[in-house]
């Protein structure tokens, strides 16, 4: 069966502050980088995605994705099918 990858989005794009003339600090000017959303499946194919999730709701989840990470799932398993229905992207592996 073939795999398919998930493709993940940025949370938010990367905005370089404007120069600011004050007493405040380097981490009060300048933000992290952007970071990927974690992604939840329950068992009835609902997915969520979420910055932080909290470990009841990782437990709860049938389909722990976390951010970042690289999710290689086959064709037409529950997972593909969920986020293919969510309106994900996922890309052959070849």
């Amino acid at each position: 069966m073939p795999q398919y990858r998930l493709v993940p989005t940025v949370t938010r794009p990367g905005v370089i502050p404007p120069p600011v003339i004050s007493d405040l600090t380097l981490w009060q000017v300048f933000h992290s980088p952007p970071s990927y959303k974690s992604v939840l499946i329950s068992s009835d194919g609902t997915v969520t995605a979420v910055q932080a999730p909290l470990n009841e709701d990782i437990k709860a989840a049938t389909v722990f994705i976390p951010g970042g990470h690289q999710f290689i799932t086959e064709e037409n398993s529950f997972a593909y099918n969920s986020l293919v229905a969510a309106g994900y992207t996922l890309e052959a592996v070849v």
